[in-house]
C-alpha cells in the first residue's frame, strides 16, 4: 500500500483503490515527522479558515469554507498539502469530515 488512502489505480500510481474511509493507523509510511498521521487522503477535512480570506477563523456565517486533504474517492496528486477545496460550512456528504485536535498538558 501506499502512503495515503487515496485512489491509486485511475492514474496507475499504485495497486490499491480501497473505495471507502479506513481507521487511522493504516498508513504508517505515511506519517508526519510529528507523528500524526492520515493528514492526506481518506476524508477532505474542513478548515476552520474561509477560502477567499484563509486570515479569518470565525466561527459562523455562511462563507465557503476551505477543506484539504484529499479522500479516498480522489487521486494522490490531491492529496497535497497546497490543493484545497471550497464549500459552504453545511455542506456533508461521504468524503469530507474534520479532525479533533488538541493540545496536550504533557510536555515531552
Amino acid at each position: 500500500m501506499g502512503y495515503a488512502n487515496v485512489d491509486e489505480k485511475y492514474t496507475k500510481a499504485g495497486p490499491t483503490y480501497l473505495e471507502q474511509t479506513t481507521a487511522i493507523g493504516l498508513y504508517p509510511q505515511g506519517a508526519s515527522p510529528y507523528e500524526v498521521q492520515d493528514m492526506a487522503g481518506n476524508l477532505w477535512e474542513w478548515c476552520l479558515n474561509e477560502y477567499d480570506d484563509p486570515d479569518r477563523t470565525k466561527t459562523g456565517g455562511q462563507r465557503l469554507r476551505a477543506l484539504r486533504g484529499g479522500s479516498w474517492y480522489y487521486y494522490p496528486e490531491d492529496a497535497r498539502v497546497f490543493v484545497r477545496l471550497r464549500n459552504l460550512p453545511d455542506y456533508c456528504d461521504d468524503l469530507v469530515g474534520f479532525r479533533l485536535c488538541c493540545s496536550s498538558p504533557i510536555s515531552r
